[in-house]
């Protein structure tokens, strides 16, 4: 049995004692809730004894006791039906609705130590959850609605999670490297010691994001296909890593970059309007080469492989010039 089947039971025991709180007032999806809750548990248990023992099993075995001792106040009053009834609910419920749920619905949910590596989670609705010390690396999150999240040491590197929404969500020391986020929208979201190199964030969609203290070097921000939609204005990165990241096709119009390290940066975006402030265009990062926001948009115009023109740390800088003469 692979473990992945025990942290999708899991999951799924937290996504229906949402389900069977949400659906209270209907009797019928009541009735399915309870089942299906008393069916994910029932499995989750089977799967953990049938595994052996271990720190990281017991550390599940608790987490599952806790969702099943909170869960008794939607099971008291639903004694168990047979399978056959429960069939008959599912149909007249699916009849009514004329259609099925896009994913699996956690809206509001606090999930804490879960591990969901290399699961088909997409077009999961997580819109307004809590999410702690989660693991979801590899997983297939595409099209994930996480707007207004809060998601706090979260490993999700390698995972896809190419057009999920974050709008007005906080990620605080979470691990997104080599992820595809793709065509995301962060609008007004806020991203503080983040880890991102390698990332692809193409046709992301970035205006009043806040980056502060995050590593996106290597990342990829060019604009590909959505112009008219993947904004940047209003955007702030602070004390940021952007060494050798692709800007091609953006306009950074209303950006703001304060004590970023640029050296590499390149893709010859619009840079009418950009503020740059203190930038660090030394190779490695060390604060040892200041330059001037004319001396990066100088660099930053150029184009990967441009011939003869220098980019972003090659520019000879004045104010470094100068401590070096002082040297």
């Amino acid at each position: 049995m692979k473990a992945g089947t025990r942290h999708l039971a899991l999951f799924y025991a937290i996504r229906c004692r949402t389900s069977s709180r949400r659906h209270a007032i209907d009797d019928d999806a009541a009735a399915v809730a309870s089942a299906r809750l008393r069916w994910a548990i029932g499995c989750a248990r089977q799967l953990i004894a049938t595994l052996g023992r271990g720190e990281r099993l017991e550390r599940h075995a608790g987490a599952l006791d806790r969702v099943a001792n909170r869960a008794q106040r939607w099971l008291a009053s639903e004694p168990p039906q047979p399978l056959q009834a429960i069939g008959g609910l599912v149909d007249r419920i699916a009849a009514r609705r004329r259609r099925r749920s896009a994913g699996i619905v956690a809206e509001h949910a606090n999930l804490v130590d879960l591990d969901l590596d290399g699961l088909e989670l997409s077009r999961i609705l997580l819109r307004g959850a809590i999410l702690s010390d989660l693991t979801a690396r590899r997983a297939a999150c595409d099209a994930a609605d996480a707007r207004s999240t809060r998601w706090l040491r979260c490993r999700l590197d390698d995972s896809s999670l190419a057009v999920a929404v974050f709008s007005g969500s906080t990620l605080e020391h979470c691990d997104l490297s080599r992820a595809n986020l793709e065509g995301t929208s962060w609008h007004r979201a806020t991203v503080a010691h983040g880890v991102l190199p390698r990332a692809s964030l193409a046709d992301a969609r970035l205006d009043r994001a806040v980056f502060s203290d995050c590593d996106l070097r290597g990342a990829d921000l060019r604009l590909v296909r959505q112009p008219a939609v993947a904004s940047l204005a209003g955007a702030r990165f602070v004390r940021c890593d952007l060494r050798d990241t692709s800007w091609a096709g953006r306009e950074l119009g209303g950006a703001t970059f304060v004590d970023c390290k640029l050296f590499g940066a390149h893709g010859a975006p619009a840079l009418t309007g950009v503020m740059i402030e203190a930038p660090d265009v030394s190779c490695q990062g060390d604060g040892s080469q200041i330059g001037t926001q004319r001396e990066v948009v100088a660099g930053w115009r150029t184009a990967v492989g441009a011939a003869n023109v220098p980019a972003i740390g090659l520019v000879p800088s004045s104010a470094a010039s100068r401590m070096q003469q002082r040297r």
